[in-house]
């Protein structure tokens, strides 16, 4: 039977159409799969994904397949023909599967077929995972299906690609690159959902604003380069004292802000003790500058009821703090002074 190429550029002109506009790729994905399944008259049609987090293969879009297998799949994406096929980007072709009926059976996904083809979704020369056809007609693909499959798994990588482009600049939007803190927005949000909750459910939680003594002298003698590097060592010192932390910020140069959902203010305070007594334990940089930092203090609902007053409350802690001296915390107008080897509410 003669190809038909008019339904083939109007599907690909499809789908191009929508990789232009659309910022998700199941659009695309679905189009895909659809423009396959309807140019070849396929029993199955999928496009399975490598996730990288467990390195196994999901199926995330198909035609032909229950939902009860595709969520049962799984497959290791090292082993056999699909693993030859992620790690060296060669496509699988069989025209008549039983002359092949081993690696039929190994590929196949949920139903036996007579031909199939599998072909790679690679991007930047990184196959992400592969586009799947079958048949119940023997030979109906051949090498020149190859290239015309080809083309749609390209079109389905790239929308992928360019989704995963732009979920990673939202993050980085959302993230600040010198510390790997989250910025103020992205913990502005998460107070206010806290803070909903808290409300809803008779709940508490608390917010620590921490700020570097010394970091001016720091940046003056060692350069810009070792304040920053002092910030992210700092950051590494407070998500492995509690690994909880809902949500932690890069609030100015020198100051993190930290929300502890859950967390009355008793429990802050000893959070905020055993932060600085780590810090001052702590070398920070090559230079092993020693530093202190001052903390306000913070909680709902014992200390403000409202967001904008919890805000302004921490902030004029952390400044009683620092009026006080360094290597102090405060809460509201209490305040808790080094003096080793225990701490002194003054």
């Amino acid at each position: 039977m003669e190809f038909d190429w008019e339904k083939y550029l109007k599907n690909v002109c499809e789908c191009t159409k929508l990789l232009a506009i659309s910022r998700q790729y199941e659009e695309v994905f679905d189009t895909v799969v659809y423009s396959i399944a309807n140019i070849y008259k396929s029993s199955t049609c999928a496009i399975v994904l490598i996730d990288p987090t467990t390195e196994y293969l999901n199926i995330v879009n198909n035609l032909g397949l229950s939902h009860t297998f595709c969520n049962e799949y799984r497959k290791r994406i090292a082993t056999g023909e699909i693993g030859r096929l992620i790690w060296t980007g060669k496509p699988i072709l069989i025209t008549d599967s039983s002359l092949e009926p081993e690696i039929s059976t190994e590929i196949k996904l949920e139903k036996n077929f007579s031909s199939c083809v599998c072909v790679p979704l690679t991007v930047d020369q990184r196959t992400i995972g592969f586009l799947y056809v079958d048949s119940d007609e023997k030979g109906k693909f051949t090498s020149k299906d190859l290239s015309i499959i080809k083309s749609f798994a390209d079109l389905a990588a790239v929308a992928y690609f360019k989704y995963k482009i732009s979920e990673e600049n939202i993050r980085l939007d959302t993230i600040d690159r010198e510390t790997g803190a989250e910025k103020y927005n992205l913990f502005y949000d998460k107070l206010n959902q806290v803070f909903l909750t808290a409300e809803k459910k008779n709940d508490c939680f608390s917010i620590v604003l921490i700020d570097v003594d010394n970091i001016k002298s720091i940046n003056k003698t060692y350069g810009h380069l070792s304040g920053q590097k002092l910030m992210k060592q700092l950051l590494e010192i407070i998500k492995r004292i509690r690994r909880d932390i809902y949500s932690i910020a890069r609030y100015g140069f020198d100051e993190y802000i930290i929300l502890l959902e859950g967390t009355p203010l008793d429990e802050a305070i000893q959070f905020a003790k055993l932060l600085k007594s780590n810090v001052n334990s702590m070398e920070f940089t090559d230079n092993k500058i020693h530093s202190s930092i001052s903390v306000g203090i913070v909680s709902y609902p014992q200390n403000a009821t409202t967001i904008e007053d919890l805000l302004t409350g921490v902030k004029n802690a952390l400044f009683e703090a620092q009026r006080a001296g360094t290597n102090c915390i405060c809460n509201f107008k209490r305040q808790w002074y080094l003096n080793d080897p225990i701490d002194i509410i003054k």
